[in-house]
């Protein structure tokens, strides 16, 4: 059960470099230089020996030349048990539910642990004030290079942060001094179970039943095709976005000036290039389904009578060439004396 030691040597150096602190670059180095062979499976945990008799000052750590495989922890001070990385970095604890101890600090330092039960634990540095530390928690076996939990959000180094663990699984816990001088001193470290996840209820598996083949049911009827929506049964927005939707750059008819008689559909659509006055005395009709077009400025002007006879399925439509916003064109004007009987006509655009 190899770990993605590459991932977890990247997040490692990753964070460490963040924080600037000293020997980083000795960190890596060491660390790729662990034969992992050796940790095939895990490696048991070693528990530290109380040695009461022997002074503080005088602990002194397995010389590395010692050391031939997994460390085991020095004998502690009258105050407690000490961990010591090994010659690797590497810190080996018993599984974890609520533990406080005291670690050496090195560089590099990596604690290796599992937790005995699921749930939501607190890591805490219980000397955050006088010593401050990055802590960085990894998974053993995770594809991912980032932490699963850490005491940084980015702005500030935290004393706690809280951290969901499985079970039975193993866990890389990175500590980095941020002063250097920091380092060869014990820190006082606890790692708290502070709430249980109870494991997923395992339904017994239900015994199989046989049951009888169904008699073959007739394939069902084909629905009937829906018939096709016709123009009177469209909305006048759905009829204006069908016409919208056509090309509009191609005009049959330029129009300008004096304008009377009739204008059809089979000249559809007529451009307006400038001003159309219907003279007064004179008529001019527009056919249903013709589509006039005003250049930006243009209008329509009536003195005489306008006649604009669209129906429900056709429309007459009076719209901008260009621009479809308020005021593209000036729109229609009825002056004294004129008159007018526009049915089914859309005005748009005007303004």
């Amino acid at each position: 059960m190899k770990p993605c030691r590459s991932r977890v040597l990247l997040a490692l150096a990753v964070v460490l470099v963040m924080f600037s602190f000293s020997g980083c670059a000795a960190m890596v180095e060491e660390f790729m230089a662990i034969d992992w062979s050796q940790y095939e499976t895990p490696p048991e945990a070693h528990e530290p020996v109380e040695v009461a008799d022997v002074p503080r000052e005088e602990v002194i750590p397995p010389a590395p030349d010692a050391v031939e495989a997994a460390p085991v922890s020095t004998p502690a001070g009258p105050e407690g048990d000490i961990y010591y990385a090994d010659r690797d970095g590497m810190v080996y604890l018993p599984d974890i539910i609520d533990e406080t101890f005291l670690v050496s600090l090195a560089d590099p330092l990596i604690l290796f642990f599992g937790a005995a039960d699921s749930g939501r634990y607190v890591v805490t540095n219980l000397e955050h004030d006088e010593k401050l530390l990055y802590i960085g928690l990894y998974d053993f076996e995770g594809v991912s290079p980032e932490p699963i939990a850490e005491n940084y959000d980015g702005e500030s180094l935290y004393g706690q942060f809280p951290a969901d663990l499985a079970g039975g699984e193993l866990y890389l816990m990175g500590i980095g001094a941020l002063d250097p001088a920091d380092l060869g001193k014990t820190v006082s470290l606890q790692i708290t179970l502070v709430e249980r996840y109870e494991p997923a209820a395992v339904a017994e598996p239900e015994e199989p039943q046989i049951a009888e083949a169904p008699e073959p049911m007739p394939p069902p009827a084909p629905e009937p095709a829906p018939e096709p929506e016709t123009a009177a049964e469209m909305s006048e927005d759905e009829l204006y976005a069908i016409l919208q939707a056509l090309p509009r750059n191609v005009h049959a008819a330029e129009v300008r000036g004096s304008q009377e008689g009739v204008w059809t559909r089979n000249d559809s659509p007529y451009l307006v290039t400038g001003d159309v006055t219907v003279p007064r005395g004179s008529t001019l009709m527009i056919e249903s389904g013709v589509e006039v077009q005003f250049a930006p400025g243009a209008s329509l002007q009536v003195h005489g009578t306008l006649e604009s006879n669209g129906t429900a399925d056709s429309m007459v439509t009076l719209t901008s060439s260009q621009a479809r916003e308020a005021g593209a064109w000036v729109g229609v004007v009825f002056h004294d004396g004129s008159s007018g009987h526009l049915v089914h006509t859309r005005v748009l655009y005007a303004g």
